[in-house]
């Protein structure tokens, strides 16, 4: 499930999404020398992935999940200049970052990732530059055309987690959608690692 927010906006109503608590945030993360810097196209490098491939696993690493950063998709979005990397800085250190599907109208989270739990971070300084990260995604797709921004899954509109509150919270009136994925094998190989991921679920069960 995910939330979806039309973007026909001004920056003001971007204020106005954000609500007196989270504005206070983010003018509080850009005192805290957060910054945001948002790349496109050739801007993505290969120094940038390995930042994005670096935060990923660390943040996968924290939760006990086994998981690599999809580079060779990354290449692939970034070859048809369909993806949109914002990454937030404390300090000039990188802490997190938002991957977008992007086209000339539309935003689509893809994957997320901030240094939360790692022992040298302040926590509530990197959440609050994961705010601030946010507002300037906002501001840059309003700037920029684009009039539908997809905030990616949320685990649970019943009982949301505090990442899904936040969400939600920038969407009061957003579109619920719900997305079903897939596995498909293109190669050979790929068919057949598909098909015994499959069987060993359906054993598992």
């Amino acid at each position: 499930d995910s939330l979806i927010k039309d973007l026909n906006c001004s920056e003001e109503d971007v204020w106005n999404t954000y609500g007196k608590h989270l504005e206070a945030y983010i003018k509080r993360s850009q005192r805290e020398e957060s910054v945001v810097r948002i790349f496109r196209g050739t801007e993505i490098d290969a120094e940038l992935l390995d930042t994005c491939a670096n935060l990923y696993e660390q943040m996968k690493a924290s939760k006990g999940i086994p998981d690599i950063f999809n580079r060779s998709l990354a290449e692939r979005y970034v070859e048809k200049d369909a993806l949109v990397v914002c990454v937030a800085y404390v300090n000039e250190v990188p802490v997190g970052f938002n991957a977008y599907i992007a086209d000339d109208t539309h935003f689509r989270t893809w994957l997320t990732a901030f240094a939360f739990r790692e022992e040298e971070c302040d926590a509530q300084v990197v959440s609050r530059a994961h705010q601030l990260l946010e507002w300037e995604t906002m501001r840059y797709c309003c700037q920029n055309g684009i009039t539908s921004y997809d905030f990616g899954g949320i685990y649970s509109f019943e009982d949301p987690n505090g990442i899904d509150k936040f969400k939600i919270n920038l969407a009061k009136e957003g579109e619920r959608v719900t997305y079903d994925n897939y596995l498909v094998g293109v190669s050979p190989l790929g068919k057949l690692a598909v098909f015994g991921y499959k069987l060993l679920r359906k054993i598992r069960k």
